[in-house]
């Protein structure tokens, strides 16, 4: 949050940050807090994708969306997909009916009163996107799931295939 307040007076200090090793280190990261031997995480890496952006950023954008596929999701799967210009979280968890996913980046909104959290995950999101000038994509079916896509601009965007 702190980082958002200061939005104008502290500029960030930009890097390269390979995505696929961010996640990964995210993802050693909820290992510890994860419980759940019902949920099978796999990451699809398409290509290596570097993103010019402070890591703090890209950290709290990726942590959030996963912390949102883990609470909703009791069995099944979380697909990360790492591709040319953008990073998808894809789950099989509860899904978010239309009139949900309207709400879903108004601070305070939770889905499901019965998880954790305070409603702020996907509002911190969209802020940080628009600041960044990133598109943010959720598409979702009650009882299937949801997928949570992050796109790059392309001038911040390098990858190897």
């Amino acid at each position: 949050l702190l980082l958002l307040a200061r939005q104008d007076s502290t500029p960030l200090h930009v890097d390269s940050i390979v995505m696929n090793d961010l996640i990964a280190t995210l993802l050693e990261q909820f290992k510890h807090t994860l419980n759940k031997p019902q949920v099978e995480i796999i990451v699809q890496e398409q290509c290596l994708l570097s993103v010019q952006a402070p890591e703090k950023v890209l950290s709290i954008l990726l942590a959030n969306i996963l912390k949102n596929a883990l609470s909703y999701t009791e069995q099944g799967f979380i697909v990360i997909t790492i591709d040319t210009h953008s990073v998808s979280i894809s789950d099989t968890g509860e899904g978010i009916s239309s009139a949900q996913l309207k709400k879903v980046f108004e601070p305070f909104y939770r889905v499901n009163s019965n998880t954790r959290g305070h409603g702020l995950g996907l509002a911190i999101v969209k802020r940080l996107c628009l600041r960044f000038d990133w598109s943010l994509k959720v598409r979702s079916k009650p009882n299937e799931g949801t997928c949570v896509s992050l796109f790059f601009s392309e001038s911040g965007v390098t990858n190897n295939e």
